[in-house]
């Protein structure tokens, strides 16, 4: 048994109900060139927030910042700023430091599915710790898709041939595109050192997404085909947040054939493509990082935001 997995049964009984969780980070995922973490990260998907905060405020008051002041629903309308997730920080349990997010479960899908803030999609698009024996079919199906489209916008940023390591860092970073915290406080080697380590983990994810028609792999080496017909294929297999965006972006206003089509053949389409994650996921993070002040407390997040300086720092000077 994972030793996450095994520390993480030793405090489930202390929590509400939780449909789905998982594990992620530099604590459970090592990074190149680094030592693990020192505080677990967890997301806990519920499907009542205002009555799992109730429980949790409760059970656990001591794990929240001054807002637990604002009863349940006043944390779970925090909850559904941003990136729709409520983290408690720097919490200590059984002799572990570790943090923990609260999303519900239909926000939850529908950033899977539409990549609205691309928060906990962009997170899922990397391996991350499976906690429950299985996620819910909802939950499931949900991942499954935000895989695919993962795959599918990445492409459209590749050229005709690239290696697996190329694909995955791109696939990696979408949800670091636009994100201002890679400009101040994050290592700049960040992505990187996420997959290299990792492109096993990353080959069992994609097994499935990438055993498709339009690619050609051979060893290491992917080659895929470039034709308007396979474009038109990634195009319409985008999660409705981006395809909206790129009409934006190409100066189209509609999703039709003929538009389609038109995007398809823009030679900007690869930069479109790009500038359209990155418009979702800058929306999301300044507000989500505003919103970890308040539910983190102010010294929590100067000590959680030296910490994040000094990594890119190190990672600077290195």
């Amino acid at each position: 048994m994972h030793p996450v997995v095994k520390y993480y049964n030793t405090i489930r009984g202390s929590f509400p109900k939780i449909a789905f969780s998982f594990a992620y980070g530099s604590a459970v995922f090592k990074q190149q060139g680094k030592p693990l973490g020192d505080m677990l990260d967890f997301i806990m998907s519920v499907d009542d927030p205002v009555d799992w905060h109730d429980q949790n405020l409760q059970q656990n008051s001591t794990h929240y910042s001054i807002l637990r002041h604002s009863g349940a629903r006043g944390v779970a309308a925090v909850q559904r700023w941003a990136g729709q997730v409520y983290y408690n920080t720097r919490v200590q349990m059984n002799g572990k430091l570790i943090k923990y997010g609260v999303v519900s479960t239909h926000d939850l899908c529908q950033d899977l599915q539409h990549w609205n803030t691309l928060y906990i999609s962009g997170r899922l698009h990397k391996p991350v710790l499976i906690l429950e024996p299985a996620p819910p079919l909802v939950i499931s199906a949900a991942m499954t898709a935000n895989l695919s489209m993962a795959v599918h916008a990445s492409l459209l940023m590749l050229p005709e041939v690239f290696t697996r390591e190329e694909l995955y860092i791109v696939i990696a970073g979408l949800s670091y595109q636009g994100d201002f915290r890679m400009i101040v406080g994050e290592d700049k080697n960040k992505v990187r050192n996420i997959v290299s380590p990792h492109v096993e983990h990353f080959n069992r994810l994609y097994h499935q997404p990438l055993n498709a028609d339009y690619l050609s792999i051979r060893d290491h080496c992917i080659t895929q085909d470039k034709s308007i017909q396979s474009t038109i294929h990634h195009l319409t297999q985008l999660p409705s947040t981006i395809q909206a965006n790129l009409l934006h972006y190409a100066g189209l206003s509609s999703f039709t054939e003929e538009h389609i089509r038109n995007l398809a053949e823009d030679s900007s389409l690869s930069e479109h493509v790009h500038k359209s994650v990155k418009r979702v996921v800058a929306r999301s993070s300044v507000t989500q990082s505003l919103k970890g002040i308040a539910t983190a407390g102010i010294s929590k997040s100067i000590l959680y935001s030296s910490k994040k300086l000094q990594k890119m720092l190190t990672s600077i000077l290195r």
